[in-house]
């Protein structure tokens, strides 16, 4: 596998708190029938890699729904950062990809994966209720890692890197009001995101131009307004003005997008006058 991937970042230092180090999420999983154990439900998994079955956990429908979107959509739910459940990872291969495209791999990906795989991989931590930030960024990782084979759409990439820039924002968000300090260059610091995000529109950027719609599950709107924030986020703003205006003139947008079309107009404006 890769060594360095996008977003690396220097290792926690030893100054840091131990409590800093084992940051978990708001959830207290561990509590019987609180919290998100009642919104979690056991899956069936089949590893398209190694061909082995496992249980993993899905999010019960209806049971979370978004309180809002930071501008580049990602969703905010109350007591809950649902980044940490959206990395599947076989735990006999160690096989890792977005929920979204764990199975949407052709035969010629499989072999690819398999090519690069480390003799005697496994993963380790799968069930829902086990996670915490630190075990799920490797497995957010290994993820960005496998999608970097050639022959993946650079989608897929941006998208996985897209979300582990997310979970970089919520652990550092976790820890922040935990009252732990997070400098720039820590794991979950600012620094990592911005690699991330960076790395996301450089890539969606792409797919834009050699893709069809959706592009992972976007149509037109949201696609370009997503692109528009991230490059307002990454201060190009005449590119972030000019896929903001592609993404109202394109139509049937969702209303939560709306929403965000709308707090990012004067915010771009603001920067061009």
């Amino acid at each position: 596998m890769r060594g360095h991937l996008p977003g690396d970042a220097e290792p926690i230092p030893a100054t840091v708190s131990s409590e800093a180090q084992s940051v978990k999420s708001d959830i207290k999983v561990s509590d019987p029938g609180k919290g998100l154990l009642t919104a979690f439900r056991e899956r069936k998994m089949d590893c398209p890699i190694c061909g082995r079955n496992f249980i993993s956990d899905s999010i019960k429908g209806g049971t979370l729904i978004a309180e809002d979107f930071d501008l580049d959509l990602r969703p905010r739910f109350k007591n809950a950062d649902i980044t940490l459940y959206k990395v599947i990872q076989c735990p006999h291969c160690g096989y890792s990809n977005h929920e979204k495209f764990f199975n949407e791999i052709s035969s010629g990906e499989v072999g690819l994966i398999k090519s690069r795989m480390i003799e005697g991989m496994e993963g380790k931590i799968n069930r829902f209720a086990d996670r915490t930030y630190e075990n799920t960024y490797p497995m957010y990782r290994s993820a960005l890692s496998f999608s970097m084979i050639g022959g993946i759409n650079v989608s897929k990439r941006a998208y996985i890197a897209l979300y582990c820039a997310w979970l970089i924002r919520g652990w550092r968000e976790d820890m922040e009001k935990a009252g732990e300090t997070v400098k720039n260059s820590f794991v979950m610091g600012l620094d990592t995101e911005r690699k991330l995000m960076k790395f996301a529109l450089n890539n969606f950027k792409v797919a834009r131009g050699t893709e069809l719609f959706p592009i992972c599950g976007m149509e037109m709107a949201v696609f370009d307004y997503l692109l528009a924030a991230l490059f307002y986020l990454n201060g190009e703003t005449e590119d972030a003005r000019r896929y903001l205006d592609n993404a109202k003139k394109a139509g049937d947008c969702p209303a939560n997008v709306q929403k965000k079309m709308n707090e990012l107009t004067p915010l771009i404006r603001k920067k061009l006058e």
